[in-house]
Formats: C-alpha cells, sequence, structure tokens
C-alpha cells in the first residue's frame, strides 16, 4: 500500500510530464522571449490539450468501480490543480467523501490532505493552516507520511508567498514549509528529478544558492520544457540569481519557466506576472503590458484568488503604460487603481488585525474565537471587493478599447465626464464596506449611540446597515485618521468630513474624549 501510494503522490506532485524528446530550449534571453510570444499565443491549443486530457478521465470514470473511480478523482483533481483551482478541489473533496464511505481511512485523509494544500490559494489561510498544526504525525498512518509532508511543504511554501511583505511572520512560514520539505525528501528517490526539485527547493530556502543553482541547472538538463518540473525549476533558479543580484540571468529563467507553463497549460503560475514587472524595470512595456495582462487573465480563469491579488499588485506599472501611450486614458486608469489600492490597503489592514488577534489567541483563545471568526469574513469580503474591482477594471479596459479602436474619443470622454462609473464604485464600496464591518462589529451602532448624548443619536431607517457619520465613525474605528484618506474612500469632499466629524464631537457626551472612546469600541481587554 505504501509503495502504490508513494507513486501516486509522485504522479500528482509532477504535473504534467511530456513525452516529447524535443525540448526547444531558447541559448539566451533574446531567444526566450520571442519563443514566449509564440508560446502564448498559441497558448488555446495547450489548455484545449489539457481539457481534452480531463475529458477522457471523465469518460473512463463514468463505468469505474469505486476503488478505480478513486484514482480517477485523484488525477481529475491534479490535472486541475494548477488549471481550475476550485475544480480541483471539488474533486479532492469527491475523493474524500467516497474514501469516507468506502471506510479507507488512508485514501479519505490523503484527499484532505490534498485539497488542504491547495486550499490558501483560494483565500482560505487560517483554516487549512490550524488543521494542518493540529495533526499528530505520531498517530498518522505510516502510508500517509509523504502525503503529509508534501501537503505541509506546499500550504506552508504558499503562505509565505503570500505573506512577503511581512518578514517575521514569512520567516515563520519558511522554516514550517523547510522542516515538512526535508521530511518529505526521507520518502523519495533521490535521483528522480522531483526529488532534485525539493532538494533545491530546500537549499534556496536555507539560502545555500551555489548548491541550488547546481541542482536546478542538473533538472533543466533532464526533463523537457513542457513539464511542470521545468516550470517550476526555472522558476527557483530565477529566484537564484534574484538574490544574487543578476537581472538578465533572472529574466531569462522567468521567461524558461512562463514558456514550460504556456506549453503545459498552466493557469495557476507567478512566472510570467514576475517577468512583466521585471522587464518593465528594463522598460520594455510593450511586452511587460502584454504578459501582466495574460497574467491577470490567467489568475482571474482559473479561480486563483490569491494569485490575482498577488497579480493585482502589479497594475500600476499597467497604468504608467498606458500614460505613455494613451494619454486621455491615465485619468481613469488612475482612478481605478485608487480604488484598488484601497481595497489592497484595507486588505492589509485586516491582515494586521489578524496577525495581532491570532497572537492574542493563544492567551485569550476561548474568549476571541468569536472575534476571530469575524476577522475572517472581513478578509473575505475585501478579498471579493479585491477581485470586482479587476473585473470592473478588465471590462473598463475593453470598453475604452473599443471607443477608441472606433475613434468614438468624444463619446468616451463624455462617459468619463458623467461621472457614473465613480458613482457605482463608491456606491459598491460602501455596500461591501458596511456588511464587512458591521459583521465584525454587530453592536457598534448601539456602542455609537452610547458615547452621544441622549437626544443627540443617530436613528438608522429599516434595512440600512450604515449610513455616512456613523462610515466615517467607523473609519476612525479602524484608526483611519487622515480626514483625506476618509474623504477619498466615501467618495465625499474634505469640508463634509470635517463638518461631519465636527458635528459628531458636539454631540458627544464627553467632547475631549471621544475619539479615544471609539477606538475602544469592540476591543477586547
Amino acid at each position: 500500500m505504501l509503495k502504490k501510494l508513494l507513486i501516486i503522490v509522485i504522479t500528482i506532485m509532477a504535473g504534467v510530464v511530456s513525452s516529447a524528446e524535443d525540448k526547444d530550449i531558447p541559448d539566451n534571453l533574446d531567444e526566450a522571449l520571442p519563443m514566449l510570444d509564440k508560446a502564448l499565443e498559441m497558448r488555446q491549443q495547450y489548455i484545449d490539450l489539457r481539457l481534452s486530457r480531463i475529458d477522457s478521465l471523465h469518460e473512463v470514470a463514468v463505468e469505474a468501480d469505486n476503488r478505480h473511480l478513486l484514482k480517477i478523482y485523484g488525477e481529475i483533481a491534479s490535472e486541475y490543480r494548477t488549471f481550475n483551482v476550485d475544480s480541483s478541489i471539488q474533486y479532492y473533496r469527491s475523493g474524500f467523501e467516497l474514501a469516507k464511505m468506502m471506510n479507507d481511512t488512508v485514501l479519505s485523509m490523503y484527499n484532505k490532505l490534498m485539497m488542504s494544500s491547495i486550499m490558501p490559494i483560494v483565500g482560505v489561510l487560517k483554516e487549512e493552516v490550524d488543521f494542518m498544526d493540529s495533526l499528530n504525525v505520531s498517530t498518522l498512518p505510516e502510508e500517509v507520511l509523504p502525503i503529509y509532508y508534501y501537503s505541509g511543504c506546499q500550504l506552508f511554501y504558499y503562505m509565505q508567498q503570500f505573506y512577503a511583505k511581512f518578514p517575521k511572520l514569512q520567516s515563520t512560514y519558511i522554516n514550517k514549509a523547510i522542516r515538512y520539505n526535508d521530511s518529505l525528501l526521507l520518502y523519495l528517490d533521490s535521483s528522480t528529478p522531483l526529488s532534485m526539485l525539493y532538494l533545491a527547493q530546500s537549499q534556496l530556502m536555507h539560502n545555500q544558492i551555489t548548491l541550488a543553482i547546481a541542482t536546478l541547472n542538473d533538472i533543466l538538463d533532464m526533463v523537457p520544457t513542457d513539464d511542470n518540473i521545468y516550470a517550476r525549476s526555472a522558476s527557483l533558479l530565477a529566484m537564484c540569481y534574484e538574490k544574487r543580484n543578476k537581472p538578465r540571468e533572472q529574466l531569462y529563467y522567468l521567461a524558461l519557466s512562463a514558456l514550460s507553463d504556456a506549453r503545459c497549460g498552466t493557469l495557476e503560475e507567478t512566472s510570467l506576472m514576475r517577468l512583466g514587472t521585471a522587464l518593465y524595470k528594463e522598460g520594455d512595456v510593450k511586452r511587460a503590458y502584454k504578459y501582466l495582462t495574460v497574467s491577470i487573465e490567467n489568475a482571474v480563469a482559473c479561480g486563483a484568488k490569491m494569485r490575482a491579488l498577488q497579480a493585482s499588485l502589479a497594475l500600476p506599472i499597467i497604468a504608467q503604460s498606458y500614460k505613455a501611450e494613451e494619454a486621455r486614458m491615465q485619468m481613469w486608469m488612475k482612478a481605478f487603481l485608487v480604488c484598488l489600492i484601497i481595497a489592497i490597503v484595507s486588505l492589509v489592514a485586516v491582515v494586521v488585525l489578524l496577525r495581532r488577534d491570532m497572537t492574542k489567541l493563544r492567551v485569550l483563545k476561548r474568549r476571541l474565537s468569536d472575534a476571530n471568526d469575524a476577522k475572517e469574513a472581513y478578509n473575505s469580503q475585501f478579498l471579493n471587493l479585491t477581485s470586482i474591482y479587476m473585473d470592473k477594471l478588465e471590462e473598463f479596459n475593453r470598453f475604452a478599447g473599443r471607443k477608441i479602436a472606433a475613434k468614438q474619443v468624444d463619446e468616451l470622454y463624455a462617459y468619463v465626464k458623467a461621472g457614473k462609473i465613480m458613482e457605482e464604485q463608491g456606491k459598491m464600496f460602501n455596500e461591501v464596506f458596511d456588511k464587512a464591518f458591521v459583521h465584525t462589529y454587530p453592536t457598534f451602532v448601539d456602542d455609537v449611540n452610547a458615547l452621544l448624548q441622549e437626544d443627540k443619536q443617530v436613528v438608522l431607517a429599516e434595512g440600512v446597515m450604515l449610513n455616512t457619520e456613523l462610515r466615517i465613525i467607523a473609519f476612525m474605528r479602524l484608526g483611519v485618521e487622515d480626514s483625506n484618506h476618509i474623504a477619498r474612500s466615501l467618495n465625499l469632499s474634505l469640508n463634509t468630513i470635517y463638518t461631519y466629524r465636527n458635528k459628531l464631537k458636539s454631540r458627544a457626551k464627553n467632547r475631549d474624549s471621544f475619539e479615544s472612546d471609539v477606538m475602544k469600541i469592540g476591543k477586547i481587554d
């Protein structure tokens, strides 16, 4: 049983393995970029090949018995893993339920662990970390251990990527990823490309750059470009050369990784996004725009919310390229970017709050359980808001492109001048913000009224969660003191913000401590 399960693991971790003998590898960056451009033009053909493999598996599944069906579910989930994350999770879940029904503890745990390893990509972070931390390795069946170490390695490797802007937290997840990675190596044949890949990943995380480069070059000599292991190895090599401050080599291996991803029909990727960002810094605006656009489309198409969020951080680069090529588009690109940045800043603020609450959770676990659930819901709302802004931005891009192509610039300008889009975005922001904030602070309105004089309290109409003055207090409760920031977020004038704040203070029972009293709302001592 152990041997069979190891074979399944190796098959799934390896991804798409090509039988092609001609690896068609460009020798330098100048050759790699045109080859990548061609591969991106043909990417629908590569995607169709993957869909064809998936359809074939579905056909086999129709007449399969339960034991065979479990294996097919695993293969379908593997095909979807870097192509459509939601579908991959669905098939792992189906495998889990089927194995559970068959009383197969090993395969049910296998599917649960594999599902857990990719949940962070769709924004489910804390639950999966808690699940992995809750497992006691000494009580797990021996057959499950390779899956356990693989899933933990993947989970925490994803986590350290998502927390790149929080060095201390990132370091914690890197250390966990190293432990699981090194344990996984004990179960892999050291002569295989897969084992070498995880060895190189361990060397890189241990900052053994020279050893990692040597190992990864050996892998590239062993596997073809349309193999997922090739893409991952080239991506790690790019990271090595980035640490060595060698941008030319970094660009070359990012191009190789993106080329391999395209040939594999992979949509859940980061190399193309990183390549676009790096090329923009080198002055290749045209390619940077193209690669970033395709990368964002891939992230949205495969349902990888966290990858979409990462890709959205590169949107200012697109705005700058538009500034050089389409001056009239710049103003509205900036408007969308400001909204997106506000959403991202809000998301970062929520993550910081969650991090602080997680620290308190170790000391006051029972008292903070409800509050922690609320913060996770708040995080999910703003992830959804970010995704919505991306969709709106893409929709506006297409609309503006059509108008410009049709030389209907005056109509485009009239549409922009009307301000309807800003009104819609403001309304959407208010709805999402109200729902998220009231869910986080369910007694917020009562708490505010408790600070105001009895005859000057806030009365809301039926069905209304927050009004303008309550939103201003909500921003104050979140620690946003800059009136300019509040005004931009709520699409109000600065004078309006000052007027509301002064009126609120004048209605307070204690004017001198009103702002500090607001900061105490919902606080757990």
